[in-house]
């Protein structure tokens, strides 16, 4: 390398080298090289262009270390957040979407290839950052935070991003990865990049011969519309869930969208199934709470459409009581400004309780 680089009129810098020798064996054997006389250091993680390589490439030093940056980050939406002021949903989520996601989708690629077990390391800063955009209480589900904000998850957000360069790569015959992907499984040449694009392809059943003529625009129109349909999969068979029952199909919806901070977070909360009122008893370690009146376990069906406290809201409202308010959370609901009102006229006992 020195005679190398001398010729070409370089020089490497002997105190900003270091050697790194990657294997999984637990016993490898010593190293020994110096550059322009000064003995290299042996290491077993680098920093190269922003990515921690480790020396067995499990990726657990990188995505550790990405965790502690982004959870600082998420320092900036907890001081645009309050418990009833603050920046809306909306701009929470662009925040997110800018100054923390795009941190975790740099060389998402590359480090994809962790277990499931270390990239899951990585979900809990988009829980916690949904539950911050949101409101939701930490007892949320976290499959009814990414249908109630309409966010992929990282798993199958990482694998769009890996689709999207295989097929930018297939577009492209000179790129330079552009064999890897197109030499035959049985080759010598077979790589894990081209493992692991298969298998996503097989997985949300998409067929590359249908794709490659499209626009790269196209494309990924038609690879969101496929992880779409998993998504939707999973959420329709999933375990039972009380905003399945509101939210059968994934979609925005624009009512979650409001100038009052605190009612984003009362509709989140009740749409969701949990509320203070109902789930705070997880927090303080409490027998479920029963509502003294009604002498029934308190749930968010049983506070909007059952319970005898708020009766006479229902009735002045809607006409009668017990109504179902809580079927007219959705968003196409002609009811929804009337369930507002309800919220609102009930606010001293039901809306901060929630």
């Amino acid at each position: 390398m020195a005679d190398w680089s001398e010729s070409r009129g370089l020089r490497f810098s002997s105190t900003k080298s270091s050697v790194v020798n990657f294997t999984r064996k637990r016993c490898s054997p010593s190293i020994n090289l110096s550059l322009y006389g000064h003995r290299l250091p042996v290491v077993t993680s680098v920093k190269f262009l922003g990515i921690i390589l480790d020396s067995k490439l499990n990726w657990c030093h990188h995505i550790t270390e990405l965790k502690k940056k982004c959870l600082g980050r998420l320092n900036l939406l907890k001081m645009l957040n309050g418990s009833s002021w603050g920046a809306d949903r909306k701009c929470l989520l662009r925040l997110y979407k800018t100054h923390l996601r795009s941190i975790l989708d740099y060389s998402s690629i590359i480090y994809g290839s962790a277990s499931s077990g270390i990239l899951q390391k990585l979900d809990v800063i988009q829980n916690q950052a949904l539950r911050i955009c949101t409101g939701a209480l930490r007892s949320s589900p976290i499959s009814s935070l990414h249908v109630e904000t309409n966010i992929v998850p990282l798993t199958h957000h990482r694998s769009g991003q890996i689709l999207r360069y295989y097929f930018k790569v297939l577009k492209n015959p000179t790129h330079i990865n552009a064999y890897r992907l197109n030499c035959p499984t049985q080759s010598s040449c077979s790589t894990t990049l081209q493992e692991i694009c298969r298998s996503l392809l097989h997985f949300y059943d998409i067929s590359p011969s249908n794709l490659e003529d499209l626009p790269m625009k196209a494309i990924h129109q038609q690879l969101d519309h496929s992880i779409n349909i998993v998504l939707q999969c999973q959420w329709t068979n999933g375990p039972s869930n009380k905003l399945r029952l509101l939210k059968p199909t994934l979609e925005e919806w624009s009512t979650s969208y409001q100038e009052n901070r605190k009612l984003e977070k009362v509709l989140a909360r009740l749409r969701i199934g949990h509320t203070i009122a109902t789930h705070q008893y997880l927090f303080t370690r409490s027998p479920p709470p029963i509502c003294a009146r009604c002498e029934i376990l308190i749930d968010v069906p049983h506070l909007l459409n059952d319970c005898q406290n708020f009766s006479i809201s229902r009735e002045l409202l809607f006409g009668f009581s017990p109504f179902p308010v809580y079927n007219n959370l959705t968003n196409t609901s002609p009811k929804f400004n009337t369930v507002v009102q309800f919220l609102f006229r009930e606010k001293s006992a039901l809306y901060n309780s929630i």
